[in-house]
């Protein structure tokens, strides 16, 4: 009970010195009463020096001095969270003040919608429309609109009500030439619309979305259109034959004509990624079963960094290629096809085209029958 208590008062205490290291921006807001500020800029702790001394004391003693200590820090930590809330928002305020440009001017909005009720932001982007601001506007009314995609992803919201936010968002992203808060913004539609699972609606939602990035003149937005372009030609692989490049961990050049004519399943995974590294024993499996029929993998890694990946590979015996590179970075195959989550598995068949873009577990399984016969047959 005593060293719970003691580590508990302990890492509220790597809280409370976390907190303190945050930058108020004091130097160009007025003093508050609540935190108190010293002469660095710094919120002042009210606490005594010798708070997180544990005195001596009967087991009893000791108990209550633990609760008393994590009563103490708690009311600190809030105290801090309200003034860096109301610092924060002040310096919010002197940045758009001062005619900043684009850059300081968008830190500056978001740094105050962080402090701002979800209430008071129709008012906010009234005042930054005033002041000749919309694009600094913009920024607020895209980050309203992904919160409502957010929410309505994690309430499980209907398909028809789905469909009903993404038209109303493809609205306002026609609004106006699109800026970097819009281009996330697209991102989510186009993820809303990948999960109603209809192939056709899909497709033409991100066909649209790359429309409106395209009318960006910031690089930034048109990269993400690109990255767009990419999903659509994931979407619509089925039926086609794919184009993959990289380089090995061995630093071989990939050469995809010692492939041909085998059933291939092409992976995008890594080693932090859980349900990749679980899909690993089922590949496996079908690997020894179907090898000596045609079968083969090939994975793109999109670890960051090599040492991991070689110490995996070698760990778990992997007896199929990885790509990673060229250099220490992903392969360009990973943005042409907007592979933006993992495990992405793609089935080819023997004439090089796609079969399936969801070859996992028991679907791999039986595909792979399908393709190259019962490996009973074979035996």
């Amino acid at each position: 009970m005593k060293s719970t208590w003691i580590r508990r008062g302990l890492m509220l205490s790597v809280m409370l010195m976390a907190a303190f290291t945050w930058p108020l921006m004091a130097e160009e807001t007025t003093k508050t009463e609540s935190p108190e500020k010293g002469e660095s800029g710094q919120a002042v702790s009210k606490l005594a020096p010798d708070v997180f001394k544990v005195p001596d004391g009967s087991p009893e003693e000791l108990m209550k001095y633990a609760k008393n200590l994590e009563q103490q820090v708690t009311r600190e930590i809030e105290r801090l969270r309200k003034g860096l809330k109301e610092a924060s928002s002040e310096a919010a305020d002197k940045i758009l003040a001062g005619n900043p440009g684009y850059e300081e001017g968008a830190f500056a909005v978001q740094l105050k919608m962080k402090a701002m009720k979800p209430q008071e932001r129709a008012a906010f982007v009234k005042e930054l429309k005033e002041a000749g601001k919309d694009k600094l506007a913009r920024i607020v009314l895209s980050m309203d609109w992904q919160q409502k995609l957010r929410t309505a992803m994690m309430m499980r919201t209907k398909p028809d009500k789905k469909k009903e936010l993404i038209d109303k968002a493809m609205d306002y992203l026609n609004e106006a030439p699109p800026e970097e808060s819009d281009a996330m913004l697209a991102r989510m539609v186009g993820w809303m619309a990948e999960s109603l699972r209809d192939q056709d609606y899909t497709v033409e939602t991100y066909q649209s979305l790359m429309d409106i990035l395209k009318k960006s003149d910031n690089p930034k937005v048109v990269t993400v259109a690109k990255k767009l372009a990419g999903v659509v030609r994931r979407l619509t692989l089925v039926g086609n034959k794919v184009e993959l490049e990289g380089v090995l961990l061995d630093g071989e050049k990939l050469d995809m004509s010692k492939y041909k004519g085998k059933v291939v399943l092409v992976d995008f995974w890594a080693t932090w990624c859980g349900p990749c590294v679980g899909e690993v024993p089922n590949m496996k499996k079908n690997y020894k079963l179907y090898h000596d029929k045609g079968f083969e993998i090939l994975g793109f890694s999109l670890d960051r960094s090599r040492e991991p990946l070689e110490k995996f590979v070698e760990a778990r015996k992997i007896p199929w290629s990885i790509v990673y590179g060229p250099g220490n970075q992903r392969s360009p195959s990973v943005e042409y096809y907007g592979v933006s989550s993992i495990p992405t598995m793609f089935l080819i068949g023997k004439d090089g085209k796609v079969v399936s873009t969801k070859a996992r577990g028991k679907e791999l399984d039986r595909l792979l029958e399908e393709l190259l016969g019962s490996p009973e047959e074979e035996e």
